[in-house]
């Protein structure tokens, strides 16, 4: 007898364990959750601020994008010119140079509007 109730508390301190286990994913689901809310609506902040901060571009300007050091030679020039192809409506650019059409989308805080 002494053995069967062993047994049966063993049983029970596997299920508490397993159920222990199960709310703490679900605990953890859920704050996952908030937290992916809350970026979210960082970055809508952030955008919104970034977009008073910069006037307004519109398709066929001419731009000026700086080319991080890295990427650069010693003798290559620090900016490019491009042209604003497409505004995909989320705030990003597509721009495109007299070569080409460039692969990385911009976010209007990466360039500046060249003034003629």
């Amino acid at each position: 007898m002494f053995h069967v109730q062993k047994s049966v508390t063993r049983k029970i301190k596997i299920k508490q364990k397993i159920f222990r286990l199960c709310l703490n994913e679900i605990n953890i689901e859920k704050e996952r959750q908030g937290a992916k809310k809350c970026l979210e609506i960082q970055v809508m902040k952030i955008k919104l601020l970034s977009g008073k901060s910069y006037s307004e571009a519109s398709v066929s300007t001419t731009v000026h994008i700086s080319i991080p050091e890295i990427d650069r030679g010693r003798r290559d020039s620090k900016s490019v010119l491009a042209v604003i192809m497409e505004n995909t409506g989320e705030g990003f650019f597509r721009l495109g140079t007299r070569d080409s059409r460039i692969k990385q989308l911009y976010f209007r805080s990466q360039f500046h509007i060249c003034f003629h």
